[in-house]
């Protein structure tokens, strides 16, 4: 494993799913490892890091390690960033 540094890369490095082999990751594996980014309201971290999952898994199944993409749309578990509702807004 390369060498991280920072509190963000401890924290990530610490999941269970990191160091596992690809096949095993189920969506609700990556949906629960977003939960506390969403729950704080970085939605578009929530956005961004759901798409590098969905890239890796994309690279996964093109390489033959996996035969489905489980991440395949895990972005629809999450409030999206532009369904925010904003207070100085007026119809």
């Amino acid at each position: 494993m390369p060498k991280t540094s920072g509190a963000l890369s401890k924290k990530i490095c610490s999941q269970p799913w990191v160091i596992s082999p690809v096949s095993p990751i189920k969506a609700k594996t990556v949906i629960s490892a977003l939960e506390p980014v969403s729950g704080r309201g970085a939605l578009e971290t929530v956005r961004r890091l759901s798409q590098r999952v969905n890239e890796i898994m994309i690279y996964a199944v093109n390489s033959g390690l996996i035969d489905a993409n489980p991440a395949s749309g895990i972005g629809w578990a999450f409030k999206n960033a532009s369904q925010r509702t904003h207070a100085n807004d007026t119809a």
